[in-house]
């Protein structure tokens, strides 16, 4: 994110002030046909506070961690068996073509000589030093154009937050972004790079193979947005500019420094100490399923009601349906699983050595 998002003014000019900046590393890989590999996420946590009851293995990103957040060849070679090969066999199978690959590596000293011996069916080629800006596809705009979308899904979120409370304290909204928050605009991000953007970002290393080259990625009008956005959000955003934006997403990063590393590790080890502590699994349930759907029925009773215009409410209302859709089936699929239990199991068995009881008729009723 921009320097500005991290603290207001007045916090910046403290003395002694240093900004607190969360680190991950973003792993992508795409091909020259516009399919791009389920991103991966490197944090610095394996099990943050934020995801306490987040399965690893369902999250829209492939998830890895250690104590810098910065890849090295052990999590490059993680990334490679366990997510690159099952993604790129899945994408094979679906267009009917045969697992044969070829990677193209830049020189990046986390990217080992061994990965090209790792697999027969995959061929790794290293680009030559000094080339990435020039040839490497995600250097020809993707990896600009995911960032700046990314701030501007960010900033879309706040801003809907502030239609929603204009009270709202904004300096407090930032600290409670999460390593959650994070995961999910980057798959909200990823999700609007369009298949003619990435294989025309493929030019400059194959220029036979991007038939696409008219659609590289409208950075400038995407910086726009962003401004647009700080501008209505106020306060120290509305002073963002687009040099700013500009400058933020050319920023690829440095490793971090010992002072700054010494934190991450001591914030590491009290998250994972709080995960031992609770770590009890959220999970669906009957009664939180007819909960969320009950208020999905109000909400759009709500929006029936007030809405003058009836065509945009039953848009909107079917979004919701929709939208609401996977939950409804999942509360299916749990109630018929759960067996009606027979009601003789509420009654208990007279055993056989009992004598004949006592009778409950009684000519004179009696009062206790």
């Amino acid at each position: 994110m921009p320097n500005r998002t991290y603290a207001h003014s007045s916090v910046r000019q403290a003395p002694g002030y240093r900004a607190w900046k969360e680190r991950l590393t973003l792993v992508l890989c795409c091909n020259a046909a516009g399919h791009t590999v389920k991103p991966g996420v490197l944090y610095r946590a394996k099990n943050p506070r934020a995801l306490r009851h987040k399965s690893k293995d369902a999250l829209p990103v492939f998830w890895q961690h250690n104590r810098k957040a910065w890849m090295t060849s052990t999590t490059f070679m993680e990334w490679f068996r366990h997510c690159f090969v099952p993604e790129v066999k899945k994408y094979l199978r679906q267009v009917g073509l045969e697992f044969r690959v070829l990677l193209i590596l830049d020189n990046a000293p986390c990217h080992p000589e061994a990965v090209s011996y790792e697999n027969g069916r995959v061929e790794v080629v290293f680009l030559p030093a000094n080339t990435t800006a020039l040839l490497q596809p995600l250097d020809q705009g993707i990896i600009r154009f995911l960032k700046v979308s990314y701030v501007r899904l960010v900033f879309d979120r706040i801003r809907a937050a502030l239609d929603a409370d204009p009270s709202l304290d904004i300096t407090r909204r930032w600290k409670l972004f999460t390593i959650a928050d994070a995961i999910e605009f980057i798959k909200l991000a990823v999700d609007e790079l369009r298949p003619a953007t990435v294989e025309a970002c493929w030019k400059n290393l194959w220029t036979g193979g991007a038939p696409g080259s008219h659609a590289l990625p409208e950075i400038e009008g995407e910086i726009e947005k962003v401004v647009d956005a700080a501008k209505e959000i106020g306060g120290d955003l509305s002073e963002l500019c687009a040099e700013e934006v500009e400058e933020h997403i050319r920023d690829y990063g440095e490793e971090p420094t010992d002072e700054e590393l010494e934190d991450l590790v001591q914030t590491s080890t009290e998250e994972e100490a709080e995960e031992e502590a609770n770590s009890n699994q959220a999970m669906w349930t009957m009664p939180r399923l007819r909960e969320v759907l009950r208020a999905a029925q109000a909400l759009q009773e709500k929006i029936a009601e007030y809405d003058p215009q009836v065509e945009r409410s039953l848009k909107v209302n079917r979004t919701i349906s929709e939208g609401i859709e996977p939950l409804r089936q999942l509360l299916h699929e749990l109630q018929k699983k759960t067996k009606q239990a027979p009601l003789t199991m509420f009654f208990p068995m007279a055993s056989a050595t009992q004598g004949p009881q006592p009778s409950t008729s009684s000519a004179t009723p009696s009062c206790q």
